[in-house]
């Protein structure tokens, strides 16, 4: 059987793949749905890894935080994805960036920073804050409530499993810290590393459904052989004996021979 840490690896493998075949199409710097795509895909294929890593180093606390981050990428891409809101939570996050930082400009102890005095906002983005400001589709846009995504998208569980739990480790408890002082005081013992099984596998399980939605968009065709994969990494995941490696060679080989793995809808390939 697969282990977990295999398929993790070959999740990221397979994902800087579908990265770069992805990003070599992206010749519209003006597709906003793309690049967030494209970002959001890769942000979760790092996630993913550091993940893994943490798993390895028996750290399995931040591990859980970076799940729950996983987690909420991937409800907020499916609701992003079923409303095509791509163009307005783009200028709503540059609206929050640029007050941001304007407020951190404006604090006495770190505006006086050399880093700070040298970002000053191009006559661009000063004309972009002002008609983002004036676009009352941006002002009204919030992030959505992450356990009605997932219940419209019947997976609660993932929300009261994934997120309520995740949670946990994000905000302080009286807890924190105690497997890490067991660790760090050299009383490892075997039943810690039972944690690990969980974490990597609901991480990999939700990377797989992340990929699945990002290629399901229409804009774009992947191969057959490549949902094929996909689909062999989510039930892998959920422990299904599969050996999908003579699949992950195919679309290796596709990768690497120039055929590709993509194309526009209007040039469907098998």
């Amino acid at each position: 059987m697969i282990s977990l840490q295999n398929l993790a690896s070959d999740m990221v493998s397979t994902g800087r793949m579908i990265l770069w075949e992805f990003g070599n199409h992206l010749n519209q710097p003006g597709h906003r749905k793309e690049k967030t795509s494209l970002l959001f895909l890769a942000r979760t294929i790092r996630q993913l890894q550091a993940i893994s890593a943490l798993a390895d180093a028996i750290d399995f606390s931040d591990g859980w935080i970076l799940f729950r981050s996983l987690l909420e990428r991937y409800l907020l891409y499916c609701k992003l994805c079923e409303a095509t809101d791509f163009d307005v939570f783009d200028d709503w996050c540059f609206k929050k960036q640029y007050e941001g930082l304007n407020s951190i400009k404006s604090i006495r102890e770190f505006g006086g920073r050399p880093e700070m005095r040298h970002r000053k906002f191009t006559p661009e983005e000063q004309a972009r804050y002002k008609c983002v400001c004036a676009d009352q589709r941006v002002s009204q846009w919030q992030r959505p409530d992450m356990e009605a995504v997932a219940r419209n998208l019947e997976m609660k569980f993932l929300y009261n499993v994934g997120y309520d739990w995740a949670s946990s480790f994000v905000h302080p408890v009286s807890t924190d810290g105690e497997s890490d002082y067991h660790f760090l005081m050299g009383r490892f013992h075997e039943s810690m590393s039972e944690h690990s099984t969980p974490l990597i596998a609901n991480a990999c399980l939700i990377a797989a459904m992340h990929i699945q939605q990002f290629m399901n968009q229409p804009e774009y065709n992947w191969r057959r052989v490549l949902h094929d994969l996909v689909d062999a990494f989510a039930k892998t995941a959920g422990r299904e004996e599969l050996d999908y490696k003579e699949t992950i060679a195919k679309v290796m080989h596709f990768h690497t021979s120039g055929a590709g793995l993509l194309s526009k809808p209007e040039n469907k390939r098998s």
